[in-house]
């Protein structure tokens, strides 16, 4: 499992399902609607982050499905808290940190100390491909 996976089965576990494998589907376990917003509240409680419920209903909601979409909303936020920041302060940011070898997570950290704003669409594309 991946270390999202591992996050959301942790959770799972913690209220009462017991996932074995990425596949594992939050209903087929015995989760119902209490245990989804119990689910939701511990998500944005331990890593900060507002699952959409829409979203989570898009496909079957596995283990693996909702690990995803913590790792869509994650780098969502991260993009997000780029308006509003100088080209300058974006490209200082980037330059204090090598994105090599840095996994989605710990760029989406970056990006989410950093700002679109004031800069040209190549420059973006050049930001997001090196996030990539």
């Amino acid at each position: 499992m991946t270390p999202d996976e591992t996050t959301v089965a942790r959770i799972w576990t913690d209220l009462g399902l017991k996932p074995a494998a990425a596949e594992d589907d939050f209903f087929d376990l015995g989760g119902e609607s209490l245990v989804l917003v119990g689910f939701l509240a511990r998500v944005q409680h331990e890593l900060g982050l507002e699952l959409p419920v829409d979203e989570l209903f898009e496909e079957d909601l596995t283990v693996a499905s909702a690990a995803r979409l913590l790792d869509k909303v994650r780098l969502e936020t991260g993009l997000a808290a780029l308006e509003g920041m100088s080209e300058a302060e974006v490209a200082g940011l980037l330059s204090r940190a090598s994105l090599d070898g840095k996994s989605e997570a710990e760029v989406a950290g970056l990006l989410s100390r950093a700002s679109l704003e004031g800069m040209s669409e190549a420059e973006v594309a050049a930001l997001l491909s090196r996030a990539e």
